[in-house]
């Protein structure tokens, strides 16, 4: 990934060329550089879906786009949780354990909490890019 050097909008201001709203900048974890996360605009076909099809979902976006880790969700819900919309629980990309996916409830007027579900429940899902800073 080549490093994102254009200007960024504020935190919480729409993103054009990115189709979402810029949430700020994340650490890289797991081996992963720091980036600038963009909440996508593009909604799932269904409001809940399993982990696997949420997952099959946003990687369907393409351009880089997936399910944020619960680190990424951490910072969507303190930056920009007013913009979410449905209310609810919403899949990460991090595993818990085997069978079991780190969970953030988001909603716009609670920064939110992070759980774990099994991941064959149902759960919203909202996908983001990562722009490498």
């Amino acid at each position: 990934m080549k490093p994102y050097q254009a200007t960024t909008p504020k935190i919480g201001q729409h993103w054009p060329e990115q189709n979402g709203i810029y949430a700020g900048i994340a650490r890289g974890f797991y081996g992963e550089p720091d980036g600038h996360i963009v909440l996508l605009d593009d909604m799932p076909p269904e409001k809940r879906m399993t982990w696997k099809d949420g997952m099959a979902w946003a990687a369907g976006l393409g351009d880089g786009a997936r399910l944020p880790n619960r680190f990424e969700m951490a910072l969507i819900g303190a930056n920009i949780s007013d913009t979410i919309s449905p209310e609810g629980f919403y899949w990460s990309a991090s595993k818990y354990s085997e069978g079991v996916i780190w969970n953030h409830y988001l909603s716009p007027s609670n920064p939110g909490f992070q759980e774990f579900w099994h991941k064959k429940n149902k759960s919203c899902v909202r996908a983001i890019r990562k722009l490498v800073v």
